[in-house]
């Protein structure tokens, strides 16, 4: 219910600053598990993903040093944020991500294994992990990419369009290396679709 409320009321709020446009959200399955991997170049990022689809729940891993602060990572735990440990190989977190899967959720996972600081990289290379569990869970893969999701909440007029592009799923069950590079190229056309869109409806 919490969850509910919370991403609803997020979603009237990113749409009152911006022109929020979702292309592809038929391409989330009514049901069932998967894993979507997302571009993640500002801290909003979660937020944008969220609010793409308000027919299913996200939960998503957040690095562990967001929950030192007790009332913060209460509020993003009933969001659907779980810690990961960057660090080192997390235990806790593949099991998390598995039994998540396994019972039909979405999971979110930025596979970059950062944000992406820099303004003329769109992407960074894929990290495995998430190639690892959907092979594990035996669940596919949904690319998504973000275009243009700097200042979300800063009101301006025109209103600035921000673009969500979902790609088709892709099957878990093929060898972990060449399910990283499809789905690295998936979002790379996802990005040239994004920023075609973008600058063709700021003419």
């Amino acid at each position: 219910m919490f969850y509910r409320f919370s991403v609803s009321f997020l979603r009237l709020l990113v749409t009152i600053f911006n022109r929020y446009i979702v292309v592809g959200e038929d391409k989330i399955p009514q049901k069932g598990g998967a894993i979507v991997v997302c571009n993640h170049k500002y801290y909003q990022d979660p937020i944008l993903v969220g609010c793409s689809c308000l027919r299913r729940r996200f939960y998503f891993v957040a690095k562990k040093e967001l929950f030192r602060f007790f009332w913060f990572g209460l509020l993003i735990r009933s969001l659907g944020a779980f810690p990961v440990n960057r660090e080192r190989v997390d235990r806790d977190t593949i099991r998390t991500c598995t039994q998540l899967l396994q019972k039909g959720n979405l999971v979110l996972i930025f596979a970059e294994g950062t944000r992406n600081k820099d303004p003329h990289v769109d992407i960074l290379p894929l990290k495995t992990g998430f190639a690892f569990l959907a092979n594990r869970a035996k669940v596919p893969v949904i690319p998504m990419y973000i275009t243009k999701a700097e200042n979300v909440f800063q009101y301006r007029i025109p209103k600035k369009k921000i673009y969500v592009h979902i790609g088709e799923p892709i099957p878990w069950n093929q060898p972990l290396r060449k399910l990283v590079q499809t789905t690295q190229n998936a979002l790379y056309a996802l990005c040239i679709e994004g920023k075609e869109e973008y600058h063709e409806n700021q003419q």
